[in-house]
């Protein structure tokens, strides 16, 4: 997601966490439901380039350390302020 390119993904484990369906990419549940997503984005590349930047967004403000860490140290100021 971070090439803004769009993911088809399996929907196990914590990958739902991740891709948001139809938001950041598209889940699946079989082999053969890969294949037809995979034929679905290819015959809509406008489709495909919007879930590229939208996952791109996605992982920008939920998976990268800096904003992690700046989550964490604004927590931490608005912690001592209300001392």
């Amino acid at each position: 997601m971070w090439k803004k390119k769009p993911v088809v993904a399996s929907a196990v484990s914590g990958i739902p966490i991740q891709v948001i369906h139809k938001h950041t990419g598209l889940l699946v549940h079989s082999v053969e439901g890969a294949a037809y997503q995979i034929r679905f984005l290819l015959s809509n590349p406008a489709l495909a380039a919007k879930l590229g930047e939208q996952g791109h967004e996605h992982v920008r403000e939920h998976f990268l350390i800096t904003g992690n860490t700046k989550r964490y140290l604004s927590l931490c100021l608005n912690l001592l302020d209300t001392r």
